[in-house]
């Protein structure tokens, strides 16, 4: 059977029954109710009193129509009539539909009690709906890797729901009956744990990690109130985040590497926003060109090209999506000695947009030069060779 009706849904129904018993001028219209099994009792009347002796006749009637359920608890709205004869329509939320062409139109006491049982169904359908979230709720409950607890005012813990079959593996220590304070000195519960607790007695509401390794949890622990509003104790759910704390390590980690191999790597590296600008370069590229960061960053890369019309005409070609390969540049130092690079180059885009370029230069110079003194070294033997 379900539970009783709250006073206010009882008269707001009592109020659609008397308004039926209006239209049939006669007294004595109800709402029944048959749970699972087939029972059936009275749950609302228009008067209860010019009802109360046909109270046990409906039973009868309904087990002749054979529409008692067999799962889940039905209602109808009925009226006695003459003799033993009931007129009865089911409580529900859609308006009834007109007959089919040529059949018979229901009798007035018909379409009474079918408009009497959407008006009962449209009323209650906000306890409805808050019972089924309730039930939504719980089945979530269930089987999300959370639980919930609730502790007294002493720190033991009353209850305790959640993680399905996997409600043993996450915190087991928050088990009906245990006591917090104890646990902790056993070490089984962190201070930070308790202290959180007994913030939420003082009012607060608290959200921290809680560290079981390998798992890992975020926990929340607010006030448990009673109807009056005072504390009684703590109400706290924890949600298992392991996977994400994991995934979390792993992009920190791969973050870490990657910014290690960017200031570490033995080719000058930097980026360069669409005008030139320099935006960021390694400790290869510094060395380079013997600059400090606050000298380099912020400064257009065209200042320190010995031909700037290269750097320009690179810019634009990154900028049409192109890669450039092994463009060799010459670079000027902080000393003013010239650098000999090879540079290769593309551009990061987000759509269309033409985000930085990223620049790889290998320095050269040292081949440059040899290959200078090479060449001069053969013009002078040549030159002999003639005189």
């Amino acid at each position: 059977m379900s539970r009783p009706l709250p006073s206010a849904v009882e008269q707001r129904w009592q109020e659609v029954l008397r308004r039926a018993d209006v239209a049939l001028q006669r007294p004595g219209v109800g709402v029944w109710e048959a749970d699972p099994r087939g029972q059936v009792r009275l749950l609302a009347a228009s008067d209860p009193k010019s009802i109360a002796p046909v109270v046990d006749d409906l039973e009868p009637t309904l087990r002749e129509l054979r529409v008692l359920p067999d799962r889940a608890p039905s209602r109808w709205v009925a009226s006695r009539l003459q003799g033993r004869h009931w007129c009865i329509a089911p409580v529900r939320r859609d308006a009834p539909r007109p007959p089919p062409a040529g059949l018979e139109r229901r009798g007035r006491e018909r379409l009474t009690l079918e408009l009497a049982g959407v008006c009962i169904g449209l009323i209650d359908e906000p306890q409805s709906r808050d019972v089924e979230s309730v039930a939504r709720l719980a089945l979530i409950l269930d089987q999300v890797p959370a639980i919930l607890w609730t502790t007294d005012r002493e720190l033991h813990v009353i209850s305790r729901a959640g993680a399905g079959l996997k409600s043993q593996q996450i915190l087991p220590e928050r088990i009906a009956g245990a006591s917090l304070l104890e646990q902790q000195s056993q070490q089984k519960v962190s201070a930070e744990s308790v202290a959180a607790h007994r913030r939420a007695l003082a009012g607060e509401s608290v959200s921290y990690q809680i560290r079981l390794l390998p798992r890992c949890y975020d926990a929340h622990v607010e006030p448990l109130r009673e109807e009056g509003g005072a504390i009684v104790g703590v109400v706290g759910l924890a949600v298992d985040v392991s996977d994400r704390e994991q995934a979390l390590a792993q992009a920190h980690r791969s973050q870490a590497d990657l910014e290690e191999f960017f200031e570490s790597a033995p080719v000058g590296i930097r980026w360069t926003a669409p005008d030139g600008t320099i935006l960021r370069a390694n400790r290869s590229e510094l060395d380079l060109l013997g600059y400090q960061p606050d000298e380099y960053l912020g400064r257009n890369i065209a200042q320190f090209c010995v031909n700037p019309e290269v750097a320009v005409d690179s810019a634009r070609r990154l900028a049409g999506g192109e890669t450039r390969r092994n463009i060799e540049i010459r670079m000027r130092h902080r000393d003013g000695s010239i650098r000999h690079g090879l540079l290769s180059a593309n551009a990061l885009f987000e759509g269309q947009q033409f985000i930085h370029a990223r620049c790889v230069t290998r320095d050269i110079t040292d081949r440059v030069q040899a290959e200078q003194a090479l060449a001069q070294f053969k013009a002078m033997v040549e030159s002999a060779d003639d005189a």
